[in-house]
């Protein structure tokens, strides 16, 4: 399984042969519900409660932090998304995956093009809306 975006990248790897592409087709799995990928644009499928939750969250993340670098992978996340989703989604999922604490883990890598997707204002406010982004 390849990820890229880069056709050149994807020929130079199977040489020329035959490759399949397939749609990324994503689900985070949390509270019982299955939210699609990215969780910001997915919040539309939670009920009313949780939307204006992780909204507002993610909406005070971009307000106070758009102006401060972080630290560390962690505060990144949270300077990102907020608090809300920080602790029940994007800290317990990355703790996961890199196995060690989140703020040991440098946040310079996320700013490489296209290496994240990044909440934006308008998706934010749909998705909080009820309107899938």
């Amino acid at each position: 399984m390849v990820f890229s975006r880069k056709r050149e990248i994807i020929e130079g790897i199977t040489m020329g042969g035959e490759w399949v592409a397939r749609e990324r087709k994503a689900y985070v799995f949390l509270n019982n519900n299955f939210i699609p990928y990215p969780f910001e644009n997915g919040i539309y499928v939670l009920p009313p409660e949780d939307r204006a939750r992780y909204g507002l969250s993610l909406i005070k993340a971009l307000i106070d932090y758009r102006d401060v670098k972080p630290a560390n992978f962690k505060e990144w996340i949270l300077r990102t998304f907020g608090e809300e989703v920080a602790k029940d989604y994007l800290i317990p999922y990355n703790e996961k995956i890199w196995k060690r604490p989140l703020d040991k883990i440098s946040a310079d890598w996320v700013y490489i093009p296209g290496r994240l997707p990044l909440p934006s204002l308008e998706d934010i406010v749909k998705s909080v809306a009820g309107i899938p982004t």
